[in-house]
């Protein structure tokens, strides 16, 4: 089958996309849950062991060159940044039918003209779950935790170099397939925090909701409903508390032996309190996605994504961002030890913006692109190189900016 989806990328791209909030959580878990269930072939004939406990680690550093690290749209300033961190995994068993599992992804990036932009960095993938399983189903305990820098995964941000802050979710899921039924329901409390930069202001708690309800019609296909709940409140009367509700359609299909298509759509309440210089509101949004997974062969493979989301603001008088979020991926297996890739993304969004007292509505887009080689040198050594040009555009005068960067990261697993 020739490349199907890049022409779909542009096509859907006007108005599919992603679950919300109150799913978010639900979302990650699932694909972190599949990570374990499906782990990458492990061939060493002794994996290492701390006891009963598996473990995997390893060590990576790099060098990233970024050429507007403010995201200024003039006079840009660049820097080399360096960073280093560790990976560890650890799974004990700690049951016949539970299982304790840590996965984390540590690190510190330096800036060499720069040090003000100094700090840790937890990937958003690292998490602490317990499986206890009972007939036909699990009860998964979980803490999902990340400490993020990174600017430019947030479209709506312009003029600043770093957004230090924390993301951690705890809570509970209890996933129950009896037959071809697949019956969910789960609890979440999220803790987001920011330090440093006057974002301090963001600074919020919330609880969350969830439930979903499917039929199996497949050994990997399900389709069926699903809706979720959640109260956002901010430790600081700047921004609007809010609620939210949704309720949505879903399936999960193995279209082919090739394809895989995970579909969402439905609509999203939000109710906002009011704010200094904002009145109560609420908004009717909808929210919708697309993600299609392509091997067309041994060699070659595709991920195409295509996202709608509402999600909290990031300044104040901004409630909400309304984003579209697109993205193409292609891999290549050049060789058994080189492999290349090239990732494409689009993001068009809205946000409310206020300055200086005058309420607009920012109208913003950005473009990447993020071609890349990677090695593996040995079964323990591997290197990757990878460039990448991000442009952002807007209404607003002063917030759009063009960055380009170039990095090089040697991973080292034990």
């Amino acid at each position: 089958m020739a490349l199907l989806f890049p022409p779909v990328l542009w096509l859907a791209g006007r108005g599919a996309a992603r679950a919300q909030q109150d799913f978010r959580s639900t979302l990650a878990l699932d694909r972190l849950e599949a990570r374990y269930q499906n782990p990458p072939a492990d061939l060493r004939p002794d994996p290492p062991r701390l006891g009963p406990v598996q473990l995997s680690l390893g060590l990576y550093a790099g060098v990233q060159f970024n050429d507007n690290i403010v995201l200024a749209p003039a006079n840009a300033e660049s820097d080399l940044i360096v960073s280093g961190g560790v990976s560890v995994g650890a799974s004990l068993p700690a049951t016949e039918r539970s299982t304790l599992r840590l996965s984390a992804d540590i690190g510190y990036v330096h800036y060499l003209r720069y040090s003000e932009y100094d700090g840790i960095n937890v990937a958003p993938n690292s998490a602490l779950t317990y499986d206890l399983e009972f007939t036909d189903g699990t009860l998964t305990f979980y803490d999902q935790f990340s400490y993020s820098r990174e600017v430019l995964t947030e479209a709506a941000l312009t003029g600043i170099a770093v957004f230090p802050r924390l993301d951690n979710t705890i809570g509970a899921r209890m996933t129950w397939q009896p037959g071809h039924w697949l019956l969910q329901a789960g609890y979440s409390h999220d803790d987001f925090l920011t330090q440093g930069g006057g974002f301090d202001y963001l600074n919020r708690s919330s609880e969350s909701f969830n439930a979903r309800s499917a039929w199996r019609f497949g050994e990997n296909s399900q389709a069926g409903i699903e809706a979720g709940a959640s109260l956002t409140t901010f430790q600081q009367p700047i921004q609007p508390n809010s609620d939210s509700l949704t309720l949505g359609a879903f399936t999960d299909w193995q279209v082919t032996h090739a394809i895989h298509a995970e579909l969402r759509a439905g609509p999203n309440w939000f109710l906002f309190a009011g704010a200094p210089g904002l009145p109560a509101s609420n908004l009717l949004a909808y929210y919708y996605g697309i993600e299609l997974t392509h091997p067309l062969n041994d060699s070659l493979s595709q991920h195409l994504s295509v996202q709608q989301q509402t999600q909290l603001g990031y300044y104040p008088g901004s409630a909400y961002v309304q984003q579209l979020t697109a993205s193409y991926g292609l891999s290549y297996a050049l060789t058994t030890h080189i492999s290349l890739r090239a990732d494409l993304s689009y993001v068009s969004g809205s946000q409310p913006f206020r300055v200086f007292g005058y309420q607009f509505t920012e109208q913003f887009q950005q473009y990447g692109i993020n071609p890349g080689i990677s090695w593996q040198f040995t079964d323990h050594l591997s290197a990757s190189l990878g460039y990448s040009r991000w442009i952002r555009q807007s209404d607003i005068a002063g917030r759009q900016y063009t960055a380009d960067t170039v990095s090089l990261r040697l991973n080292y697993t034990f």
